[in-house]
């Protein structure tokens, strides 16, 4: 976590917030949100309360950034603003952290106590038509939408906080399987079509409120349910990492918004041409996959529209901070079963990498700011393994709810953190600081241990005063901490409890994928439409009637027997890796 202080003009200090993918570990977003939306309405509650003595809250967020989990995040925790239904959880184990919609979302999966999410994942009931749509069983999502929609359309209350920007905009970044093709013209061949590129990386781009005639955004009205659903589905695609989950198709979405959005991300000299009808189809997944930390598209579309002086928040469970310590002298390894993995990483980390954002990112004044997982233990040394969800490339959460409560409530502990010790101006460069009594610079501001200089907090915690703190710049608080703030104690499962009874109806599941996968190979075997192809399948001896009787006992041996041990051997080996991720994370007992 690190601040850049930048001198800042005007009344308000204008807030981006970028949040980044992470699967399960999405529920450390959800934490960081809670705690940052709790800390804003509360000084806005004290400004009510004494507005002689208490400044008006002067931050504005003026949009939200997001990439698979954190598109999921942005949109639900935008709903629950609205709604007056992010009620502080200060105990996960409450009946009360219900009533706050992102931990019911986040930890909850909008689940009673007594059913696990693991059960819903690895359920066959999604396949029972013989179609394999995603490795997970994701119907409890659409279950989870009804739910968020209903609680949404139940309360009466729509009102966004003064802190928000009436009219916010929010991106959401999706990755579009059919793409876009992009003609590009020649001036040697007389303007014909010489190369044709496709264009993957997509967006879906919302405006609170909208009222303008700007095709290129869409307008999200949460007065309207439609409108509520739509926002959520673009949520969830962005969410859909590929294979695991269920991919989300659209329909009929304007040519004019397509073209829009690529003027935003080319700018408006683009003149390519997009080759697509006046109304495009496509099917989307994981944000992630093309553009997982979108903050040069919110440098590069809010920042300069607004001609305004930034300050730029990043929430990453994921962050790629850490560096080699070294060069060090490997031989070329060409064995094929290494050069697989390194070769999806090669193209997934390089799709990720962006040469005009990072120069737009170094060339923009903007403050840019991030949010990342940090634990301490007693002796205040950094703790290599900070969150829960985090083994199994994001997908632990799933196995077990304490995990995503513990990350939860670290996002809080750290966000908490971060307006304190990180988030802050020095006082004469502080824009309201002429609304800052001395009684309230005595009870929040504080002095930098470096500097010297007086700090004011641009969000101040009204929960803790400055003195509380005996020891300053500790990051250490008295308010959160593992010995009195429940679920902060870093979890973990037993192998008999909790990993057994996994891999039973994770066995049953991949019986039946391997069963729809052999069919579905047979079933293409048997509809070779080409003459050689044909031929080899269709043998001269295929009508003789024992043969036919040999191949029918070969099928019907191979779906019951042979599926089944290839289901086992899948299963087993899935759960070794399980245990392997678990153990070096010491999330296993």
């Amino acid at each position: 976590m690190e601040n850049l202080s930048i001198e800042i003009k005007g009344e308000k200090i204008h807030i981006g917030l970028v949040l980044a993918g992470a699967v399960t570990a999405g529920a450390y977003t959800a934490g960081v949100l809670d705690y940052l939306f709790s800390t804003l309405l509360l000084w806005e509650e004290k400004h009510k309360e004494d507005p002689v003595n208490v400044p008006k809250p002067n931050v504005v967020i003026d949009i939200f950034t997001g990439a698979s989990a954190g598109s999921i995040a942005a949109a639900v925790s935008l709903i629950g603003l609205a709604k007056g239904a992010l009620k502080e959880v200060t105990d996960p184990y409450s009946a009360e952290a219900r009533d706050n919609i992102l931990f019911d979302t986040w930890v909850n999966f909008g689940l009673n106590d007594s059913e696990d999410i693991s059960q819903y994942l690895l359920s066959a009931g999604d396949l029972e038509n013989g179609k394999l749509e995603s490795l997970l069983n994701v119907q409890f999502m659409d279950q989870l939408i009804d739910k968020i929609v209903l609680k949404s359309q139940s309360i009466e209350i729509n009102v966004l906080p003064d802190f928000i920007n009436p009219n916010l905009d929010v991106l959401l970044t999706l990755s579009n399987l059919k793409g876009i093709p992009i003609d590009l013209y020649y001036d040697s061949d007389n303007n014909k079509v010489a190369h044709t590129m496709s264009y993957h990386k997509g967006f879906a781009y919302f405006q609170n409120n909208k009222q303008d005639s700007d095709t290129s955004k869409l307008n999200l009205d949460l007065n309207d349910e439609d409108s509520i659903r739509f926002f959520l589905k673009c949520a969830r695609a962005s969410g859909a990492f590929p294979l695991g989950l269920k991919s989300v198709s659209f329909e009929k979405i304007p040519k004019d918004y397509i073209i829009g959005n690529l003027k935003r991300i080319f700018g408006n000299e683009f003149k390519f041409v997009p080759r697509i009808d006046d109304f495009y189809n496509f099917t989307a997944v994981d944000g992630g996959l093309t553009n997982n930390e979108p903050i040069a598209e919110a440098l590069r579309v809010i920042g300069k529209e607004f001609n305004k002086n930034y300050k730029m928040i990043m929430v990453d469970p994921f962050p790629s901070y850490i560096l080699p310590k070294g060069l060090e002298k490997k031989e070329a390894d060409d064995d094929l079963f290494k050069t697989i993995p390194k070769l999806v990483s090669t193209l997934r980390q390089q799709a990720s990498f962006k040469e005009n954002d990072i120069t737009d990112m170094f060339d923009d004044s903007t403050d840019k700011n991030m949010i990342w997982p940090t634990r301490y233990n007693e002796k205040k040394e950094l703790l290599p393994n900070t969150i829960a969800c985090g083994a199994l490339s994001g997908f632990a959460g799933f196995i077990n709810k304490d995990f995503r409560v513990h990350d939860y409530m670290l996002g809080r502990k750290n966000c908490q953190s971060f307006l304190r010790y990180y988030f802050h101006l020095e006082a004469e460069l502080h824009p309201s600081i002429s609304e800052w009594s001395e009684p309230l610079k005595e009870k929040y501001a504080f002095s930098d241990n470096k500097t010297n200089k007086t700090m004011i907090p641009i969000i101040p915690d009204f929960r803790i005063e400055s003195k509380q703190i005996m020891d300053r710049n500790t990051r250490f608080y008295p308010y959160i901490n593992e010995s009195n703030t429940k679920g902060l104690t870093f979890p973990s499962i037993d192998y008999q409890k909790d990993l057994v009874p996994l891999e039973k109806i994770l066995n049953k599941r991949l019986k039946s994928i391997v069963d729809i996968t052999y069919d579905h190979l047979r079933k293409k075997e048997d509809n070779a439409t080409i003459p050689i192809i044909k031929k080899r399948n269709e043998l001269v001896f295929i009508k003789d009637f024992k043969v036919r009787v040999w191949k029918f006992l070969g099928y019907t041996f191979m779906r019951s027997v042979g599926n089944r041990f290839i289901a086992t051997t899948l299963s087993n080996k899935i759960i070794n890796i399980i245990i392997e991720e678990l153990f070096k994370y010491k999330l296993l007992k």
